[in-house]
């Protein structure tokens, strides 16, 4: 997915090699002053911060990528996607969409929705009579939704709209035949990846169904129809529509779910970039929070890029963890060990004061681990064990 800046002071402290190889190229722009926006191009320049060790961190919030380097704040959001490029894709849904582990498919739909034949042909019913109505339907829908406040947001030019709106026609036309089936269920499969991929909220979209189903069956309702016939045409169209929204809200979750599961992917990589700084010397610098899941990331990361070079030594710079417990210390020492059984040294570097206490206090066993006190001593020990002089 391409990311765009939205506010961004001192680019220049953020290394941005590190995330070449997980995102968009783009990002290796981030220090060109264009791609300020302009509420931060008159930004008042931060105050000198004296005595204070710059600490980076990683996190999403919403649909931001946020960087703190622990002086000022970077945040990458990902571009609008317009809806022109969502109308452009063709094929069918990929996706899987399941509740509670049961595959959506038209049987079980029908059995979960409770909707027989007869219903479905009270609905194909209902739908000949609006044959002759559908400018009535785009009329009054557009009419209120030129009000919401998503319009602007997702329709840019008259030609776009238009297609749209030739798009939403067919959509009811498609419904009102009530032919569900697989086809149907992957149609509407479709429709809910279009919405994840122009990033439609949620509480928009019911809110606009729930609005179409107001002008379909009350505003354009034969009013000589008898209140009987009207009360069940209501019923079977709620039920085929209740069913629709849930293929298409599956859908749009398990697409929405595995963009955050590619983009936490990603982060963790992005996480764990493990260089090869000189001729047998490797450096990771780890930033934030070490969990079990990212603490496996670190060992691959380092495992991996210890066989595909051969390093000798590699050096863990820990001067951006800020907390310590029994699980990240054994981490560490499990990365240090693992090292050693592949014939490369690990040392531990920037340890902090507050770390090393805690380490001692937990009662670890830290006479394996090699550590320095900073990456200069680090580095010097490092090339004295490759052999390298340094004058």
């Amino acid at each position: 997915m391409p990311w765009q800046i939205v506010c961004c002071r001192r680019a220049q402290e953020i290394n941005t090699h590190h995330f070449s190889a997980s995102l968009n190229p783009d990002l290796l722009k981030l220090r060109n002053p264009k791609l300020r926006t302009p509420e931060n191009q008159n930004a008042r320049k931060p105050e000198p911060q004296k005595n204070r060790k710059p600490t980076k961190a990683f996190y999403l919030t919403g649909k931001s990528l946020v960087i703190w380097t622990g002086f000022d704040m970077m945040k990458f959001k990902p571009k609008n996607n317009k809806v022109s490029e969502a109308l452009s894709q063709s094929g069918e849904s990929n996706m899987s969409s399941e509740v509670y582990g049961q595959t959506l498919t038209s049987e079980y739909l029908l059995e979960r929705f409770e909707l027989s034949e007869a219903e479905l042909e009270v609905v194909r019913g209902y739908g000949k009579s609006l044959d002759k109505k559908w400018n009535q339907y785009v009329e009054e829908f557009y009419a209120w939704l030129s009000e919401q406040p998503e319009y602007g947001d997702f329709f840019e030019d008259a030609d776009l709209l238009k297609d749209v709106q030739g798009r939403q026609v067919e959509y009811w036309k498609d419904f009102f035949k009530a032919e569900v089936d697989s086809n149907y269920v992957e149609r509407r499969k479709k429709l809910g990846n279009m919405h994840a991929h122009i990033q439609l909220p949620l509480d928009s979209y019911l809110t606009a169904v729930n609005k179409s189903l107001s002008i379909l069956t009350d505003s354009m309702r034969d009013k000589k129809m008898s209140g009987e016939d009207a009360a069940a045409m209501k019923t079977a169209v709620t039920k085929l529509l209740n069913m629709d929204n849930t293929i298409i809200v599956s859908t749009f979750m398990a697409m929405t779910q595995q963009k955050i599961s590619e983009q936490t992917e990603a982060i963790m990589q992005m996480s764990t970039p493990v260089a090869a700084i000189w001729d047998g010397i490797l450096l990771l610098p780890i930033v934030g929070i070490i969990d079990s899941g990212r603490a496996n990331e670190i060992m691959n990361s380092v495992l991996n890029k210890i066989l595909e070079t051969h390093a000798k030594v590699i050096i863990l710079d820990i001067s951006g963890v800020a907390v310590v417990d029994t699980a990240v210390a054994n981490h560490l020492i499990k990365i240090t060990k693992a090292s050693a059984l592949m014939g490369c040294h690990c040392t531990i570097t920037g340890m902090s004061p507050a770390v090393a206490q805690t380490i001692v206090e937990l009662g670890i066993d830290a006479q394996s681990i090699t550590t320095t006190a900073n990456l200069h001593d680090s580095l010097k020990m490092a090339f004295e064990e490759v052999g390298v002089s340094i004058s």
